[in-house]
């Protein structure tokens, strides 16, 4: 099952880098006129490819209760991991192949995404091995 329209999809991966479906007899053309994107071809996305995927995501109206909570938290999750400088990451990479710093952050999120108040993060990273993350929050 594919997300989004063919036009939101082709914002983010061109048609000719979609996931063709194992056993799937498709031609090329086929394959680059479906609509929307794969899960599988989301989880090959960089963050931040995902996360304008799904900030221009036209879904159909009306949205029960439950679809327009999960794109609305899918979003804001989405949104923290770029904040913190993440963006540049695929949703399959696998948690042992990360760098101290980026669990760290990726556990921040987790952090942020409980909408805590009056709470004070004290990050303290070494220099090394770390990319540059700004914070606007």
């Amino acid at each position: 099952m594919a997300a989004g329209t063919k036009e939101d999809a082709d914002g983010v991966l061109p048609a000719g880098k979609r996931f063709m479906p194992q056993g799937a007899k498709w031609s090329d053309a086929r394959l680059a006129a479906l609509p929307g994107l794969t899960v599988h071809d989301l989880m090959l996305l960089p963050i931040d490819k995902t996360r304008a995927f799904f900030g221009s995501l036209h879904l159909p109206t009306p949205l029960d209760e439950a679809t327009d909570q999960f794109a609305r938290r899918n979003r804001a999750r989405l949104d923290y991991l770029a904040q913190v400088g993440l963006g540049y990451l695929t949703l399959d990479r696998q948690s042992r192949t990360l760098s101290g710093g980026e669990v760290q952050r990726i556990n921040l999120t987790t952090a942020l995404g409980t909408s805590l108040t009056n709470t004070l993060f004290v990050l303290d990273e070494p220099s090394i091995g770390l990319h540059r993350a700004t914070w606007a929050g």
